[in-house]
């Protein structure tokens, strides 16, 4: 390794992840990409020919060859842009001949023994942001930290090792991001197959079985991925027939099975207060969980107001206006977006003021167009029903002095050299229960009914009490452990006809590196 060392490259030539640095390093690569792109059709390349022949392409035309290697191996650096910072994706190509083990573990635990032994394979790291500006060491095959680490066979059959988003360390990317990457990689290199070992959590708890009661599909479904093999002999229609069982228990069973309790009245709170919130019926415990997921996507978590707090010398003393609740202000003006979705817009918006506040600008003073971007790419990031940039406008265009939970939102217009009508600036003012303004006649007071429910520790209390013990039914005690037993999914890429796929299959071929002349290797 010291040899290796020895050889590494100015830390100015890696990916760095700082604003500053963004033109010395687009200077220093040629291969620079936008990330929510990269690899869309024709974007940068459009191969045409088996996964073997492709990846050479992609690291012709989409990589640079850094002068370190890892255990030996050669590595290929791209970097990808995303918003303030450029992220670099790591290829790293291993020989069967040099590699430390002949065989690959993740296939022989997803029963695919009987596969040609590929003569490469090729690791593509996306390490965590601490380690954006720092060369690879040996131990990073190893390491189950990394923002994405896929590994694809020669002959396309390949693995999803490890994947961390804004829960898992990153401060920039977020897990849906990655996915949609790695999902684009994999299309545009025309891969074959692509296992999965769901280890997914939330709080947790495993999203396998929450995702799967909520959406039929574990969170990598969204992505295409489906029932590879369970544990302990679990057959696809023994998985599916479990997720039918648990996804079809009503509600009112629910209450009636804990009835004799002590979890019955806080079970009735959760179920009533979804079924108040929501504008469809929910029937059963699939359909209210499938809303709870969607309202804590929307909105930011915010903790019961239990007892009122005293008052402070600097809470709202600029504001001498008399305030409204938001909940009012809708109703009144209903506008043409459903009532759900503002309040999720809303709260997206109260949010992008909240984190500006923490940056330092005095309670989160942002202008109209500023919040509306922020707004947006707070929902892209989070997979909010909210993109639309009609809803966010109308909903900034009535938060004038407006309550939004424990928070409220005032306007100001402030006028500027060469601009008629000013620029209108938001800002955002933490609110307690039992506050008054200036004014004694106009109180700011928080109903209980206005209260935002932690839909975290509502969603929490279902997963402990329900899915995992629920009293008295071995059906459904059956049905939950062979979802939790099943985490190895698989997604199957299809194109062509079955010469072509049949094409695809792994043969000898020199390395990328085993000639300096492409036509010289069989590239």
């Amino acid at each position: 390794m010291s040899t290796q060392m020895d050889q590494t490259p100015d830390p100015n030539s890696i990916p760095t992840k700082k604003r500053s640095t963004r033109k010395r390093l687009r200077a220093c690569s040629n291969h620079s990409y936008e990330l929510t792109t990269f690899c869309e059709p024709g974007r940068p390349i459009s191969p045409t020919g088996p996964f073997r022949d492709n990846i050479a392409v992609f690291l012709q035309q989409c990589a640079e060859l850094t002068d370190f290697t890892v255990q030996g191996m050669n590595v290929w650096f791209t970097l990808l842009r995303s918003r303030e910072c450029l992220v670099p994706l790591f290829t790293i190509e291993e020989n069967v001949n040099t590699s430390k083990t002949e065989f690959c573990d993740h296939c022989l635990s997803t029963d695919w023994s009987n596969h040609f032994v590929s003569k490469r394979k090729y690791h593509m790291i996306i390490p965590k942001d601490d380690c954006w500006t720092k060369p690879l060491d040996d131990s990073v095959l190893e390491g189950a930290t990394h923002l994405l680490h896929g590994m694809i066979h020669c002959d396309g059959i390949g693995h999803l090792l490890c994947i961390n988003g804004l829960k898992g360390g990153s401060k920039h990317l977020c897990g849906r991001e990655i996915m949609d990457l790695w999902d684009r990689i994999c299309t545009n290199l025309r891969t074959r197959k692509i296992t999965v070992e769901d280890f997914s959590k939330k709080r947790s708890m495993e999203l396998r079985l929450l995702h799967g009661i909520a959406y039929g599909r574990p969170w990598f479904g969204r992505w295409g991925y489906r029932f590879c093999h369970g544990s302990f002999g679990v057959a696809e229609e023994t998985y599916e027939r479990a997720l039918d069982i648990l996804s079809s228990i009503e509600l009112e069973k629910i209450i009636q099975d804990f009835s004799d309790m002590e979890e019955c009245e806080e079970l009735k709170r959760v179920i009533h207060c979804y079924k108040h919130w929501s504008e469809s019926s929910l029937v059963t415990i699939k359909d209210l969980l499938k809303f709870m997921l969607t309202v804590k996507a929307g909105c930011p978590v915010q903790r019961k107001v239990r007892k009122p707090k005293p008052p402070t010398a600097t809470t709202l003393s600029s504001l001498r206006i008399k305030s409204h609740l938001f909940a009012d202000v809708i109703s009144h003006n209903p506008g043409r977006h459903p009532a759900r979705r503002q309040k999720m817009a809303a709260d997206a918006i109260v949010h992008v003021l909240r984190e500006n506040e923490k940056k330092g600008f005095v309670n989160g003073e942002m202008a109209r167009q500023d919040v509306r971007d922020a707004a947006l790419l707070h929902s892209r990031r989070r997979g909010l029903p909210i993109r639309d940039i009609g809803l966010l406008d109308n909903v900034l265009s009535k938060l004038d002095n407006v309550i939004i939970g424990n928070h409220i939102v005032c306007r100001k217009l402030h006028a500027m050299p060469g601009i008629k009508t000013g620029i209108r600036k938001y800002t955002v003012h933490d609110l307690l229960d039992g506050i008054k303004s200036l004014e004694p006649e106009k109180e700011l007071l928080l109903p209980s009914q206005a209260l935002v429910p932690d839909v975290y520790s509502d969603v929490l209390y279902l997963y402990k009490n329900v899915l995992l013990g629920y009293p008295e039914s071995k059906l459904v005690q059956l049905a939950t452990q062979v979802v939790l037993n099943t985490k190895y999914f698989v997604k199957e890429y299809r194109f062509g006809d079955k010469d072509e796929q049949e094409q695809c299959l792994d043969i000898p071929l020199p390395s990328m590196t085993d000639s300096a002349n492409p036509a010289e290797s069989g590239i």
